[in-house]
């Protein structure tokens, strides 16, 4: 055994003499093994970690998520774009019984309606006020109509779209701007409320840019 002995402490010896550490470093560990501690949450990176309440990706206050990962009260009435990419500064809709019907995540498993490529086609697809979000399907263009069917003189309508979603009932009469809806603006839903002063179709030209299906609900508030 004493040859073996030898060539070890020479391996040693050449080992230290090249200035490399002769241990290896324990310290991460107190057993020696690898650090595998969790890392600190980080604020600011739009992922919600351990301790945090939200995490919109900014560093901006009283956009519903404070600079440190708390969430602040906001109010109907308040102005806000809740640090949404991209998203106007709109004021808060009050909650009523109709606001948390568009509040429902759309995904792929919902049927959607194809919308037509050009206003004179319209009339091919009818949509209906209805107490739920109807998804719509948007021609490659990015453009797309459909007809509102509206049931009587006088009714009044809440729509409801994501905020990047560009709209117009054609010969409809909005009587409530665009504000952020009340249960779930947060979500980046905005509502605006119209009057119609005739019964009948209504052509509604929809576009969207950033997503061919489009959640779209259409509520009758005076039937």
């Amino acid at each position: 055994m004493r040859p073996i002995i030898k060539f070890n402490m020479l391996i040693w010896l050449a080992w230290a003499g090249c200035g490399l550490p002769v241990t290896p470093d324990m310290s991460s560990e107190p057993d020696g093994g690898p650090d595998h501690s969790p890392s600190a949450p980080v604020c600011g990176n739009g992922i919600v970690e351990a301790g945090e309440a939200c995490d919109d990706g900014n560093r901006v206050d009283d956009d519903g998520c404070q600079t440190d990962c708390s969430r602040n009260q906001l109010n109907p009435g308040d102005q806000t774009d809740f640090g949404l990419d991209g998203s106007p500064i709109l004021t808060i809709a009050d909650v009523d019984q109709f606001t948390a019907f568009a509040c429902v995540e759309v995904d792929d498993a919902m049927g959607a309606i194809e919308l037509v490529s050009s206003e004179v086609d319209a009339a091919q697809v009818i949509l209906l006020p209805d107490e739920q979000v109807q998804v719509v399907q948007l021609p490659v263009s990015g453009t797309g109509y459909f007809t509102l069917e509206v049931p009587a003189w006088g009714a009044k309508m809440v729509v409801s779209t994501p905020y990047t979603t560009d709209y117009e009932i054609i010969e409809g009469d909005r009587e409530v701007e665009r504000r952020w809806n009340g249960t779930c603006g947060d979500q980046g839903v905005v509502q605006e409320g119209y009057v119609f002063h005739r019964w009948g179709a209504f052509t509604v030209r929809v576009t969207d840019e950033s997503n061919e299906r489009v959640p779209f609900t259409i509520i009758h508030t005076n039937p």
